[in-house]
Parts: structure tokens; sequence; C-alpha cells
């Protein structure tokens, strides 16, 4: 459910690619293309991006307003989105560099680690129609799933349905805003093909390639979707209590005891994407 106080960010859902810079150009201001999203997969976040979640729309949108930003810094942004096309499980981009001495820095630095063979992550910032989505306590529910809503199951990793417990599917993305280059390394035992999220490092505590902001962007994402789920069990519930599981309540409390400590020792500071956090939390508390 929006929140009126909610900041943009809080929208967003990000999901980083290893080494899936194709090509790096020295022509002109510089550029190069890639994989800017792996689709029929499932991730670290337990998600399937659709292959049909990026219309035309969305992506004749993103060509035209969307932007290149180093590690998602949009008051950086260091170029300009020149294509994008889905290519079956394939989100596929070019890019261009700005001219400008930063961007040409950042276009260096690309070029020098793809002449030397080491990575270069692209992550997408996107926006998705959460009331679409649907989450699923097996990957073979969901795979049923999403032969039940048409999808070219062939785009689809097998592996999938082998999956146990919970996990989700994103069927459609209502804004592309930006594709961020990142120089983070690969999470320790991933493919150069399989994709990689910020919550790798989160799980293994190694936070060094992670900001804050990321951390906080995740954060959001995840209490958001809790409250749509929130919500659902609670309408399944109705002629009860109405109410979600003891187990889960607490925690819930666990997840608000540790907001409140941190907006405590930062409350001079404290920013909108905190506060939307805390207020979420509060609200499912209550129900």
């Amino acid at each position: 459910m929006p929140l009126q106080n909610r900041s943009l960010e809080a929208d967003i859902v990000r999901r980083s690619f290893a080494l899936r810079v194709d090509s790096m150009s020295d022509e002109g201001p510089g550029g190069g293309s890639g994989t800017a999203c792996a689709m029929g997969t499932l991730d670290s976040y337990r998600s399937v991006w659709s292959p049909r979640a990026f219309g035309k729309d969305v992506l004749k949108t993103s060509v035209s307003d969307g932007f290149m930003t180093p590690n998602h810094d949009w008051e950086e942004d260091c170029g300009t989105i020149e294509a994008l096309n889905v290519s079956r499980n394939e989100l596929k981009i070019d890019w261009l560099f700005y001219t400008d001495d930063d961007s040409q820095k950042i276009r260096t630095k690309c070029k020098d680690r793809k002449d030397r063979g080491k990575s270069i992550g692209l992550s997408i910032g996107a926006a998705v129609n959460w009331q679409k989505c649907a989450d699923f306590d097996s990957g073979e529910k969901l795979w049923t799933y999403a032969e039940g809503l048409g999808e070219d199951m062939s785009l689809y990793d097998p592996a999938i349905r082998k999956h146990k417990g919970y996990c989700w599917i994103i069927p459609e993305v209502t804004r592309l805003f930006e594709v961020a280059i990142t120089n983070a390394p690969a999470v320790p035992g991933s493919r150069a093909d399989e994709i990689r999220s910020t919550n790798d490092l989160l799980r293994s505590g190694d936070l060094g390639a992670l900001t804050f902001a990321d951390a906080l962007d995740m954060v959001l994402g995840a209490v958001q979707g809790i409250e749509a789920r929130a919500l659902e069990v609670e309408a399944l519930r109705a002629e009860n209590d109405g109410r979600i599981g003891r187990d889960n309540l607490k925690r819930l409390q666990a997840l608000r005891d540790s907001l409140d400590s941190i907006i405590g020792r930062n409350s001079q500071t404290r920013s909108d994407d905190e506060a939307a956090i805390r207020l979420m939390a509060s609200r499912l508390l209550a129900g």
C-alpha cells in the first residue's frame, strides 16, 4: 500500500549482474554494451523477473529519460542510455558516456578493467507493479503460475522448479530509471552469466561493496513487500481474527526494535526513508 511520505527511492527495486558488460568503445566519448537484466532466473532475493516484464513503452521511456550512474549515484550521472531491447530472457543495453572529465574518468576505469579481464557489473534501478507480483512457497508453484500467465517457459531456468521455500515473481516493470555501472566484484561462487544481488553481501556479512543507501533501499523494498503480503494474509483470515501468526509478529517486532534503535541514535538526521520504514513496520504490528 503506497505511503504518502515514502520517497521515490523506496519504490525502486535494484538487481546487480556480475560480468555483464560485453564491450567497451573508444570512439567519441566512449560507451559500452551488455546485459542490464537477466530474466527467467531465480535470483538472490528469491525473485524471478518475467521475460515480459519490460514492455516497449517502458524501454522507450528509459531510453529518452533514463541515465547511467556510477554505483547508483543519481547526482553524478555519467552517461545516456542509447538503446534497450529484450533478447529472449536478457535485457540488452547500449550506452554512451558524457564528455565531462568525471564521466570520462569512469569510462577509462571501465575500459582498463575490461582490458585486464576484470569484472564490470551492471545494476538496474526499476519500479515494479507490486499489485501483479505474487509469492509462493515453492519454485514448482511459481513455475505453474508462470505457465498460467501464458509465459514462454523455454525462457525460464528449469532449476526454478527444484527450489524449496519462499520465492516470488515480478511480471511487470512500470519504469526503468537507471542502469548503474559498478566495479563491485561478483559474489563468491557466482558464475559469469549468473545473476547476483547485494542481498548476498548482507547474508555473508561482507558489506564492503554495499552503501548504507543501497542497504536501506533493500530494506524498504522488503518491508513494502511484507506489507502487501500481510494484507493478503489478513484478508484470507478475515473469518477468524484477521492477523498474522505469532512467530511472524515476533519477527516484525524485532525489526521494529532494530529500526527504533538506529533512528534513536540518529534522531537529529532522521531521513524520510527511515521514517517510512518505521511507519510501515508500525502499521503491520498494529494489524
